[in-house]
Formats: C-alpha cells, sequence, structure tokens
C-alpha cells in the first residue's frame, strides 16, 4: 500500500503515517463494503478484518493504528465511507503475522479514540486505552491451493463465509458454472474439491453463491481474454522413471 507523510497535528506514540485505503479484487469484500446499512463490531470476513464507524455528527475522515506496525511512525489506515455513510476498514489478516490479537485505536478528525464499537479494551504501559481483537487460528494457519496429491488429482480449497455453494469454473471444464462444485469440510467456511488435470498451465477461479472470487490461497493471477483477473495455476509434468 501506497504511503504519505500526514501532515495533520496528530501523534500515536511517533509521527503519523497515512497508509491508503485497501483496493480489494475480491468481489466477496466489494459487495460486503458496498451494502453495509449500519457498523458493526468488528469481524473476519475472507481473511480480513473488517472495521466500521457510524456517528450521529458529520466526520470527514475515519482512520485506525495499528500497535504491532508501529515502529517509530505510526502507519494510518483509512476507512473508505460507502454509499450508506459507512465508514469501513478492511484489514488483510498476513499469515505471517507474528501476534496473536490485534491492539488497536481509530482517529476520528483528528481525535484519537477507542473503537466505540469493540467493547474489549486493553491499556498499554503508558495508560493509553487499545481496542483488542483477537485473530482466529485458521486465518494465520499456513495452507496452500491448489496442491497436487500423490494420486495425481489436484486439490482445490476455498475458504470463505459458511453456508455457501462454490463452484469452480476454468479452462479445464470450459469455463461451466454447473460442473464442478465443491464440498463442505469439517472446518466452517471450508470448501474442497479433488480434479485430474493435464500437465500445464491453468486458469480458474470461483464462484461463491454466484459472486465471481479468486482463490484466496493461491497469489498467482493472470488475466483472461476479456480482461478480467483469474487465478493461475501450473501442474508440473510427472517424473520420468529410470
Amino acid at each position: 500500500m501506497k504511503r504519505a507523510k500526514c501532515f495533520l497535528p496528530i501523534l500515536f506514540l511517533g509521527c503519523s503515517i497515512f497508509s491508503y485505503a485497501l483496493e480489494t479484487t475480491d468481489f466477496t469484500i466489494h459487495l460486503e463494503i458496498k451494502k453495509l446499512k449500519e457498523a458493526k463490531t468488528p469481524y473476519f470476513l475472507a481473511g480480513n478484518l473488517i472495521l466500521t464507524y457510524e456517528s450521529d455528527r458529520p466526520a470527514r475522515f475515519v482512520g485506525a493504528a495499528f500497535k504491532h506496525e508501529m515502529r517509530t511512525d505510526v502507519v494510518l489506515h483509512p476507512y473508505v465511507r460507502n454509499e450508506h455513510g459507512i465508514f469501513v476498514l478492511v484489514y488483510p489478516i498476513d499469515r505471517d503475522i507474528e501476534v496473536e490479537t490485534l491492539q488497536y485505536r481509530i482517529i476520528v478528525d483528528g481525535l484519537w479514540m477507542p473503537d466505540p464499537l469493540n467493547p474489549k479494551i486493553e491499556r498499554d504501559r503508558n495508560s493509553i486505552p487499545l481496542s483488542v481483537i483477537s485473530i482466529p487460528k485458521r486465518l494465520t494457519e499456513t495452507t496452500s491451493s491448489p496442491t497436487v496429491l500423490p494420486n495425481g488429482k489436484v486439490k482445490f480449497l476455498y475458504k470463505g463465509p459458511e453456508n455457501r455453494s462454490v463452484y469452480i469454473l476454468g479452462d479445464f471444464n470450459n469455463w461451466d458454472p454447473f460442473m464442478h462444485k465443491l464440498h463442505k469440510t469439517e472446518e466452517p467456511g471450508t470448501y474442497t474439491i479433488e480434479l485430474r488435470l493435464l500437465p500445464g498451465d491453468h486458469y480458474y477461479y470461483f464462484l461463491s453463491n454466484g459472486l465471481r472470487v479468486l482463490d484466496p490461497l493461491n497469489p498467482e493471477r493472470a488475466v483472461d481474454y476479456e480482461g478480467f483477473d483469474v487465478s493461475r495455476f501450473t501442474v508440473p509434468e510427472p517424473e520420468q522413471e529410470g
């Protein structure tokens, strides 16, 4: 994310830095931001922490700073205001994050405060109140997808909201939206399917309740012939015996 120095007279254990809002290609997150009509307590969705803010008084700027990101400066993450006037921050949870809980404060038009929608508060060694939220273990577990199984099949794993109908579309099924449905696993919000694919590059995406979603567990991306982003995976050639 881009960063730029902030010239507002605000302090949070050091100098202040703006970190511009997340530009997400995840359609599920995009719709979540768009549909929110009221602020909610912090929650997790598709590997992201969702923070919201709403006030009776008009607000021009809302941001959040996380304690674990601070060294000598403050990294400030601005909220985005949707069409219903709700300020929303989508904060991606890095799988390499070294903390199990997030401590943060928000700033509204220059005034620092704990998150009014988060009831859990702790004070740091300077007696500054910080909002606290625990990161679910499943968000920090090291999981990769797709993977080639010993039997030669490719296992696709999708993690997202619970109780969804999830299909996979790709060059290997002629982008058919109904051919390959993922199966629910015992872990809530986790779906999987095993397919036998030919060696070489393959391109795909998921449909989650009809919404197009790139594979959140696969960072490899490509662009299809219509200009849309798709996930990419390469099936290696089988090893030659002796």
